[in-house]
């Protein structure tokens, strides 16, 4: 299995986008400084960890996504990047410096439609965005994932959204544990056991732009952990993981289920 961190580099996204957990901090919107980012890096190697999920807001508008980059390549990490493809044309050379490193772009999806996409997402031209992000990862020759968001209008439009997808053949995910999704935070304040949106149990911990450390990615878009209770990082990240676990409880009980149920009907529509 893969352990990985996650690393919220920004808050920063396209205007009006309200799809991931920088959503609702667009007045003054954080980014992880790069003494910060490379700590995480040094902390993460020093426990054995060798991949880094990158994600945001739109992490690859950074503003210096470049040197983020050098810090990957000097500490010879592997990177997944989860974008939403805002101003992806610009940042691609970034993607190619990583090489070999890159080893999987994802992206997200909330319906089989452009208009349901960004009727929910709020933002025009995004989800022809978001299929960019696999355009690139099948360029670059770089494994992909799509999560499908399954609101209702979502499952409505399964066909749509095996069509919008099928010639890049990226892995599926399905996220019910999404930080935009309503259900998710009451989920992640009151059931435990699953570990949101990593179905996977890929990810350790989830590092938010203000430099504090959340059990996984949803819980920083849900706020669902206390700020008092996300160690900040001076605490060296094998304490941090430590401190996560007293907050273990507030893992979603209900991903495993929902998740299950989504994917049954998505493999009848296929």
């Amino acid at each position: 299995m893969v352990t990985a961190v996650a690393v919220q580099l920004t808050e920063l996204c396209g205007p009006g986008c309200l799809l991931c957990s920088g959503a609702g901090r667009s007045v003054n919107p954080r980014s992880l400084s790069l003494d910060t980012f490379e700590r995480i890096l040094l902390e993460a190697r020093a426990v054995g960890i060798k991949r880094v999920v990158l994600t945001g807001g739109e992490p690859l508008v950074h503003e210096d996504i470049n040197g983020v980059m050098d810090l990957v390549d000097t500490m010879g990490v592997e990177v997944e990047v989860v974008a939403t493809g805002y101003r992806l044309e610009q940042r691609e050379p970034a993607l190619k410096r990583l090489g070999s490193r890159l080893v999987r772009l994802s992206t997200e999806l909330l319906g089989g439609t452009a208009s349901t996409h960004e009727k929910t997402n709020g933002r025009s031209g995004s989800f022809q965005e978001a299929r960019a992000v696999l355009e690139v990862a099948h360029e670059l020759k770089v494994p992909s994932r799509v999560r499908l968001i399954p609101t209702p209008e979502a499952l409505r439009e399964i066909d749509g959204f095996r069509a919008a997808v099928a010639r890049f053949s990226p892995e599926i995910v399905i996220d019910r544990s999404s930080s935009h999704l309503p259900r998710s935070v009451f989920e992640l304040r009151t059931d435990p056991e699953e570990r949101c949106g990593d179905a996977a149990n890929e990810i350790v911990a989830a590092l938010a732009a203000s430099g504090r450390v959340y059990p996984c990615l949803a819980a920083i878009g849900a706020q669902a952990v206390d700020e008092k209770e996300a160690p900040l990082l001076e605490v060296r990240l094998r304490e941090a993981l430590a401190a996560v676990e007293r907050v273990e409880g507030r893992r979603c009980q209900l991903c495993r289920a929902g998740a299950a149920s989504a994917l049954a009907t998505l493999g009848r529509a296929v």
